[in-house]
């Protein structure tokens, strides 16, 4: 899952190119929904957010997201940096993109290689900000209802929701 490199210049995103040969193999591109990869301004105040951060409390922030530690311990020490990450949250949510700004990653793509190539690859399991509009997995009908907005069609819109992904799954898995 990516986002295009041509709307947000960010190496985890993909090349114009990168798309148009993922198509061409029979693959997909499935959008995610993380900030830093939709929007180079506010991957850029996200950056300079993260350098106020005191190096050592920042170096320990991905290790505990990451920790086997029970769930409960782990949000016990996360009120440690509660303070932190609120204000960090305050400082970008000016900044934060939306679910326009998602389709409209969705739309360059699909202008790249057609329906058939894009779909949803969210990330709701690991990101700290997502887009407005796109708060929680309860909010996925704003996607389809900005997709109808842009005039996709019902097939279209089934395909970048999930009958890609299914399509190239069974492809690979049988």
């Amino acid at each position: 899952h990516s986002n295009s490199r041509s709307l947000c210049d960010h190496l985890r995103n993909l090349t114009d190119d990168q798309i148009k040969a993922l198509a061409e193999k029979g693959g997909m591109v499935g959008v995610t929904f993380v900030s830093q990869f939709l929007s180079s301004e506010f991957r850029k105040a996200y950056s300079e957010n993260w350098k106020k951060i005191p190096k050592d409390k920042a170096k320990k922030l991905p290790e505990l997201f990451l920790s086997e530690i029970p769930e409960e311990e782990k949000q016990k020490q996360m009120q440690k940096y509660k303070p932190l990450m609120d204000n960090a949250e305050k400082a970008l949510e000016a900044l934060r993109p939306s679910v326009k700004t998602v389709v409209d990653h969705i739309d360059h793509m699909v202008n790249l290689a057609g329906p058939d190539y894009v779909g949803i690859g969210s990330d709701y399991d690991g990101m700290s900000m997502p887009p407005l509009g796109l708060e929680d997995c309860s909010k996925m009908p704003n996607v389809t209802k900005e997709l109808a907005a842009r005039s996709y069609s019902l097939t279209d819109i089934k395909k970048i929701l999930g009958g890609n992904f299914r399509r190239v799954f069974k492809a690979v898995c049988g």
